[in-house]
């Protein structure tokens, strides 16, 4: 495939603004490189793709041809979660423009050129594009991308409407790299099923002083491949890294007058799972800790993770 690289220009004077698209990947060769095959295929003339791959074993995932393309850069790293993988990857991005899609998707053709356009804005500092399950059609909701004063996001990334949002579904989400140097990296501390990573970030890129907008024109399907990927299949634990992620950016983004509304939704959440589930105090208690392990996140800046294996042990002697 010839490499779409070249400078070409949109307006007299003006050349494409070249974009890297950085996918991180664990577990996932085959449909990776779909999703490599459908990325090459963008009627964009200047990006490439950065693919950083956490998988313990790599060689099965390099024998497609997909990965010898020009325009293909493949890295491993053996640090393990999305932001990690993105933030390596960022780093060695080119672009002035930053793409960002998981590995089990399929774009629409003009993915790129959807997300680059709205870029001739300066007060644009990041876009959110739709994002579809198999089967699933457009709709016309009015509230996209908000985080309401429980600390709930609302996502509705199916709509029609473009309009300013603040939070992205990060499947399908480009931001000046730029902004991205001025907010700092993807933060870490986002654990387990890594709820509110891309949240994190947006909060951020508005504070300093950014428009996020919602493209409705930028598609793609999120397939939601059945293996591989940073998947929490065991219910209670992925409640018990929502309860910790969402409050860990509760406490770093949003008013504190919101705190009664907050904890009133997490430990409504958490009895009703608890009523729900068992019954059992050890699972009430666990999903509680959830929430305790995010307010020491918050306090000392980083995932007491002796605390985090203690709790993660005793939740499994007690099932």
């Amino acid at each position: 495939m010839e490499s779409k690289s070249r400078d070409i220009t949109n307006e007299p004077g003006k050349a494409a603004p070249f974009v890297s698209v950085v996918i991180p990947t664990y577990g996932r060769p085959e449909v990776l490189a779909d999703t490599i095959r459908y990325l090459l295929a963008q009627d964009y003339p200047r990006y490439e793709i950065i693919v950083v791959d956490q998988t313990e074993e790599t060689a099965a995932a390099r024998r497609a041809p997909v990965f010898d393309d020009a325009q293909v850069s493949y890295v491993t790293i053996r640090e393990r979660g999305p932001q990690a993988a993105k933030n390596f990857g960022i780093g060695r991005a080119r672009g002035d423009i930053i793409l960002t899609v998981d590995d089990d998707i399929i774009p629409e053709p003009d993915l790129i050129a959807q997300h680059v356009k709205n870029y001739d804005d300066p007060k644009i500092g990041a876009v959110g594009g739709r994002v579809f399950s198999p089967g699933e059609g457009e709709t016309d909701h009015r509230t996209i991308g908000v985080v309401k004063p429980n600390g709930i996001v609302v996502g509705n990334y199916t709509s029609r409407r473009k309009k300013p949002i603040y939070t992205v579904f990060g499947c399908n989400f480009s931001f000046r790299k730029a902004a991205f140097e001025t907010v700092g990296q993807y933060d870490t501390r986002y654990i387990g099923n890594f709820v509110r990573e891309e949240t994190d970030l947006c909060a951020r890129i508005i504070k300093a002083g950014y428009t996020i907008i919602f493209e409705p024109g930028a598609r793609v399907i999120h397939l939601r491949a059945p293996s591989g990927g940073c998947r929490v299949d065991n219910d209670l634990l992925w409640q018990f890294y929502f309860l910790h992620n969402n409050t860990l950016f509760f406490l770093s983004h949003m008013k504190r007058w919101f705190l009664p509304f907050f904890l009133f939704e997490h430990l409504r959440r958490s009895f009703v799972y608890f009523y729900h589930h068992g019954k059992e105090p050890a699972m009430l208690l666990f999903l509680i800790r959830g929430m305790y392990l995010g307010v020491r996140t918050y306090r000392t800046g980083v995932v007491d993770t002796a605390l985090l294996d203690r709790y993660l042990a005793a939740a499994e002697r007690s099932r």
